[in-house]
C-alpha cells in the first residue's frame, strides 16, 4: 500500500495487491521494485513523451485558460432558481411579459465560467490578487472557488519539505511493518508539536 504521505504522485497508478507494485494508467506498463517512491515515479514519467513537450507561450496561455475553465466546472455550485413570490408576480404583469421575463432572466442565471475568465483576464492584470479578490468575489463566483484554493498554498516550500524529512527520517527500514495511517498520525504530531 503507497503511504498517504507520498500518495498525491500515485495519481496516475494503481496498487496490485499488497505489494508494492503498481500499473501506470497512462501507458499501461508494470512497475516494480519499489513502486511506491517518488524517483521511480517521476523515472517512468519522463517515458511519456507527451507530456515532456515543450509549448510556446500562447499554447500555454490556452491550455491554462482550458485548466482553469475546467477546474471551474467542476467547483462551479448550481445556481438556485428563485421563485417569485405572488405580489412580484403582480409586480412583473403590471411591466410587461416581456419585461418580466427579462427580469427573472437576468435573475436566475448566473454568468458562465468561460464569461468569467475573460471578465478575470481584461481587469486584474498587474493587480493584488488577494485584494482582487476580496472585491470581486461577487461578480466572479465560479473562478472566486478556484482562486481560494489556488491562492491558499504556501509560497514557500520549506513546511513540505521538513514534512518529508519527518517522514523519512521516522519511516525506516527496521519500521517497514508501520501502517500509512500510523505513519500519517506520527508525522502529524511531529510537524504540529507547540
Amino acid at each position: 500500500m503507497i503511504p498517504k504521505i507520498v500518495s498525491f504522485g500515485y495519481k496516475n497508478y494503481e496498487v496490485v495487491d499488497k505489494k508494492r507494485v503498481a500499473i501506470c494508467k497512462t501507458c499501461g506498463s508494470k512497475i516494480t521494485d519499489g513502486a511506491a517512491t517518488t524517483s521511480n515515479f517521476v523515472r517512468h514519467l519522463k517515458l511519456h513523451k507527451e507530456r515532456n513537450v515543450k509549448l510556446f507561450p500562447a499554447e500555454k496561455a490556452v491550455l491554462t485558460a482550458e485548466l482553469i475553465l475546467q477546474d471551474a466546472a467542476e467547483t462551479e455550485q448550481p445556481v438556485p432558481v428563485p421563485v417569485p413570490a405572488e405580489e412580484e408576480l403582480e409586480d412583473m404583469e403590471g411591466e410587461g411579459l416581456f419585461a418580466a421575463y427579462h427580469k427573472r432572466q437576468k435573475r436566475d442565471v448566473g454568468t458562465p465560467p468561460a464569461v468569467q475568465l475573460s471578465h478575470y483576464i481584461d481587469m486584474a492584470e498587474g493587480q493584488n490578487a488577494l485584494l482582487f479578490w476580496a472585491l470581486n468575489s461577487k461578480t466572479l463566483p465560479s473562478l472566486f472557488q478556484v482562486a481560494i484554493r489556488v491562492l491558499a498554498v504556501p509560497a514557500s516550500s520549506a513546511p513540505v519539505e521538513r514534512v518529508f524529512s519527518h517522514g523519512g527520517i521516522i519511516l525506516r527500514p527496521h519500521r517497514a511493518q508501520m501502517t500509512d495511517r500510523l505513519l500519517a498520525n506520527l508525522i502529524f504530531c511531529k510537524c504540529n508539536a507547540v
